[in-house]
């Protein structure tokens, strides 16, 4: 008897939990534009009450338009709200896709149920409106003309300096830069990785120093070391100061022509 009236009454109060109606709540920030503008993206919170977590999953929502007027973008996150535990709280961010003028609700149809939405976000304006709005001209475009002698200026200026830019990127690589990338590399090159892709670049670092015999033999003494370091676990101090001694003695011997 007692069983029974437990199970009675568990049944009374599912009946009286599924009897509330769902109701959600939208909140979309538009302080970013001072006000909505078709076309833009805002981030949005929809809260349901009463409403399970479990009976709604980022595939409901991501890239599919929401109560006509929305088109959501991104889902950020679902979870139950830390305030009210009959509340679900979903991040979004919300696109407005067309015009419209704010209502009580919006019904929104998820799988058998039709949720009443609430919004406000205020007076909606196209994104053409907006721009002519902020883009003003003293002056009638119509009424403009070119004057030839500021743009043939304009453009032998701009000739110049791309005939300047050319001509100084040739005499830089008729200067060896392979050899300049090679210091650089060199610099830079303190640690167990900057050895290892030293090395694994050596060929094509190597031909840059062409017929400097002292330095070709030191870097060779360098990528000889490199190579029976790798066979180590791990690299110590003193294996890093050698290789750093070492590769220092390269760029003095290049610096010296030799």
């Amino acid at each position: 008897m007692k069983k029974l009236f437990l199970t009675a009454i568990l049944f009374i109060y599912s009946l009286a939990v599924f009897a509330v109606e769902t109701k959600g709540k939208l909140a979309i920030n538009t302080e970013r534009t001072n006000g909505a503008v078709v076309g833009e993206s805002y981030p949005a919170v929809l809260t349901l009450v009463p409403f399970d977590k479990s009976l709604l999953q980022q595939e409901d929502l991501y890239g599919k338009e929401f109560i006509d007027y929305f088109y959501i973008s991104r889902v950020n996150g679902i979870k139950v709200s830390e305030n009210n535990s009959d509340a679900v709280v979903v991040y979004l961010d919300i696109v407005i896709a067309k015009m419209f003028k704010n209502k009580d609700f919006k019904l929104w149809s998820l799988g058998d149920r039709n949720i009443p939405i609430t919004f406000d976000v205020g007076k909606v304006e196209n994104t053409d409106r907006v721009t002519q709005k902020y883009i003003t001209f003293e002056t009638d475009l119509n009424e403009w003309k070119p004057s030839w002698p500021i743009i043939i200026t304009l453009v032998l200026i701009l000739c110049l300096g791309l005939g300047a830019y050319l001509y100084l990127r040739n005499k830089a690589k008729k200067h060896n830069p392979n050899a300049i990338n090679l210091l650089k590399e060199l610099r830079v090159t303190n640690n167990h990785k900057d050895f290892e892709w030293l090395y694994r670049n050596r060929k094509v670092l190597k031909e840059s120093l062409k017929d400097r015999q002292k330095t070709i033999i030191a870097f060779d003494e360098l990528s000889q070391m490199i190579e029976e370091y790798q066979f180590r676990k791990d690299w110590s101090r003193m294996d890093i100061s050698e290789l750093v001694a070492k590769k220092e003695r390269i760029m003095e011997l290049y610096k010296d022509g030799v």
